[in-house]
């Protein structure tokens, strides 16, 4: 059992003097010899595409060392990335510049020109669940249309017919919190000609 002698009794952390006075040191009181300091270019759109970047200007300032943009981060096999060139909200980080100070990373900011193209987005959270459910229910009705053509193919219902398609006539009920399929479908065969 872990040791419980705190426990019901006052306690006076070993920093609460130096916080409360102004005296801790923080990570961001910290300073190196060549240190360098980043500020983020966030998206001024709810959901764009970035189609191009000028930074000539901001590279040119003295003081700036580096910009860092989307394409410049490795692969991260579908892992969110710190920056973007399709932000998906208003302030998503697209690009990143390292400059001597934070004044000089501020103002090079300042100097990047984007071009963005605006894409829609939804700000309503009852659409955007009902736009993804409806996105959900087609995907759904492509998968079982494609077993419902296997099935048959394998049967030998469908011979030597082409231009096969399978409509999804009724859909998915929900019955004790589990979809369960009715299988009512129109399937529309075109013969050989």
């Amino acid at each position: 059992m872990p040791d419980q002698k705190l426990v019901g009794q006052n306690y006076t952390p070993p920093d609460l003097i130096a916080k409360v006075t102004g005296r801790a040191k923080y990570a961001e009181d910290y300073r190196a010899d060549g240190m360098l300091f980043a500020k983020l270019l966030l998206s001024p759109m709810p959901h764009c595409r970035v189609t191009s970047v000028d930074a000539r200007a901001a590279l040119a300032m003295p003081g700036v060392k580096a910009i860092l943009r989307a394409d410049d981060l490795p692969d991260l096999r579908g892992a969110e990335r710190a920056l973007t060139n399709e932000p998906f909200y208003q302030g998503e980080p697209i690009l990143a510049i390292a400059a001597v100070d934070e004044a000089t990373a501020t103002e090079a900011i300042e100097h990047i020109t984007l071009d963005l193209e605006p894409l829609p987005f939804v700000v309503d959270p009852a659409h955007a669940a009902v736009r993804h459910r409806a996105e959900q229910q087609l995907a759904e009705q492509h998968a079982v249309g494609a077993i419902v053509l296997g099935v048959l193919r394998a049967a030998g219902h469908l011979g030597d017919q082409i231009g096969r398609r399978v409509v999804l006539t009724q859909q998915f009920v929900v019955s004790h919190g589990r979809p369960l399929l009715l299988a009512r479908f129109h399937i529309d065969v075109a013969r050989r000609l």
